[in-house]
């Protein structure tokens, strides 16, 4: 209650204005008839905004507590026929793959922020698009800031480290936005304010006004004399949904894989055994392009970290348990590379999907 009355004046519940809500929207390209997930829609304003201004776009909003008044205010708006609104909690709901989804300020929902993006990632289709919108510190945080928000240091990554966790969780971010002071100001003033307008004009009972005068009062101090200036919010609009991107090689006999299975390398015409060429990108290549093992080192010979001798991954100076030693060796010329999926082979060489 204490929210929905907080957001009376300003239903984007986040420092952010209308007017900015619609050009980050605007950086979002849904297919024609594309379908539209809002987690923790809150008021529904992105959601709305977004249906309002594309009629072939469909959209559904999930949160615990949706406010009164929302069918309505969409129906107001001309998108009533094209989104359902369903009350339910945000890290369970399921409801397929979507091309768009929206998540701002809603990560508590998830735990934090690395669980949020792979929340949205479940939901969204490959190359799909999210508009993302959540705190990190602007500043380093301090013991009142930290107070404020009962919470630690590494609650909450700096700016830089929400841009790597975005791209970590097979994200390329794309256009972004960081709260100004002004919104940020807006926005709590407008929380607070909203709170004690409603305490001294419409509330029914003195311990209903009491209530929401005190937590108008604990707010404006948790902001003021805690985290003003020193929790910031990035919006992010589009970050796009990395296709696959694993890689398939030809070796030098030009032998392909089979789709689907591990790497089978033909006898290679370098001293020292067998050789295979890593594909760039790999994380356990370090840039390099190939690798070699001695020559009795059995085929299959696993790898401390899980890896199989059959696929050649490995870097310098690791040791398989029969005491083979793995090094790196730069190839003498540069393979053709193709893309390629797997459905088999460790878990950490798959491609990202």
């Amino acid at each position: 209650m204490i929210s929905h009355i907080a957001h009376r004046r300003h239903p984007v519940a986040a420092p952010v204005d209308l007017g900015r809500v619609r050009e980050l929207l605007g950086w979002l390209s849904p297919p024609v008839a594309g379908r539209v997930l809002d987690l923790g829609s809150g008021h529904g304003v992105w959601l709305v905004e977004l249906l309002a201004a594309r009629d072939d776009l469909t959209g559904v909003g999930v949160d615990l507590a949706l406010p009164d008044g929302l069918a309505q205010t969409a129906r107001d708006r001309g998108v009533g026929a094209r989104v359902v609104w369903e009350q339910a909690d945000a890290a369970q709901w399921s409801g397929g793959a979507f091309d768009v989804v929206v998540c701002v300020g809603a990560s508590h929902a998830f735990g934090d922020l690395r669980a949020t993006l792979a929340a949205v990632r479940r939901r969204l289709r490959p190359g799909g698009q999210v508009l993302l919108g959540d705190t990190f510190w602007q500043a380093p945080p301090t013991p009142e800031a930290l107070s404020a928000l009962d919470a630690a240091a590494d609650d909450f990554p700096d700016l830089a480290g929400f841009l790597r966790q975005v791209h970590e969780a097979s994200f390329e971010p794309g256009f972004g936005h960081v709260s100004t002071l002004a919104e940020w100001d807006d926005y709590e003033w407008s929380w607070t304010g909203s709170l004690v307008d409603w305490a001294l004009h419409d509330a029914a009972t003195d311990a209903a006004r009491e209530h929401a005068l005190a937590a108008a009062r604990e707010h404006r101090q948790q902001w003021l004399g805690g985290y003003r200036s020193v929790l910031g919010l990035r919006h992010g609009g589009p970050a796009r949904r990395r296709r696959p991107t694993g890689r398939r090689v030809k070796t030098l006999s030009r032998s392909r894989r089979r789709r689907g299975t591990a790497c089978q390398p033909p006898p290679s015409p370098l001293p020292g055994g067998p050789r295979w060429t890593i594909a760039r990108g790999d994380p356990h290549a370090a840039g390099v392009r190939s690798s070699t093992r001695s020559p009795d080192c059995p085929r299959g010979d696993t790898h401390p970290g899980g890896w199989t001798g059959r696929w050649g991954w490995w870097t310098r100076g690791e040791a398989t348990p029969s005491g083979c030693q793995w090094r790196r060796r730069r190839a003498s010329n540069i393979h053709s590379v193709r893309r390629w999926r797997s459905t088999g082979g460790p878990r950490s060489l798959r491609p990202s999907s």
